[in-house]
């Protein structure tokens, strides 16, 4: 006789544009550093030339991206084998997007 078992609840984990929880948790670091190191150039830009301060989301990610300065927050080997492959797999692709908003999940930044 045949034993029926449930069915086992599979979660579908976050895609992170293939890293693994470790890579994209020290890509994330990386990204918030990075916004550190440039976040308050980035705001006394924005007064001098719109005069308004604040970003929205998807500006905050293109100047995080843009400024490669992920790369100076991270491991070298690491970020040559696997972030920047990723990135050039990956940038301008909704998933990629998507992975984005979850390092910066807010609407807008200061």
């Amino acid at each position: 006789m045949k034993t029926l078992q449930p069915k086992k609840s599979v979660s579908k984990a976050p895609s992170y544009c293939g890293l693994s929880q470790e890579q994209f948790d020290k890509f994330n670091r990386a990204c918030w550093s990075t916004y550190h190191y440039i976040g308050s150039d980035l705001a006394q830009c924005e007064m001098d030339c719109e005069g308004e301060s604040g970003r929205s989301q998807e500006a905050q990610i293109d100047c995080i991206c843009d400024a490669d300065y992920i790369r100076n927050h991270m491991d070298a080997t690491e970020y040559d084998t696997v972030i920047r492959p990723m990135f050039d797999k990956f940038f301008g692709k909704p998933e990629f997007m998507k992975m984005m908003k979850q390092v910066f999940p807010h609407k807008r930044y200061e």
